[in-house]
């Protein structure tokens, strides 16, 4: 039985690349990236230490959070 969740629901996963994850949900479930705006925000201020994005499957936002060393994905 699925789980009906608010719209208010963030979860964050440190994942290896943010693209691939990105890019299987939007095959898959059809996922679009969402919150652009903050993501760039946060983004700029990591400066290169990390690369977010957040990606919506439904009614769900998910942050994407990949650890950069030397402006390279881990």
């Amino acid at each position: 039985m699925p789980v009906d969740m608010s719209p208010l629901v963030h979860i964050e996963t440190v994942i290896r690349d943010v693209n691939t994850a990105e890019d299987f949900l939007e095959r898959v479930f059809g996922a679009k990236r969402t919150e652009l705006e903050p993501v760039n925000i946060l983004n700029e201020a990591a400066a290169g230490s990390l690369k977010l994005k957040h990606v919506q499957p439904g009614n769900v936002v998910l942050q994407f959070i990949e650890p950069m060393v030397d402006g390279q994905g881990a």
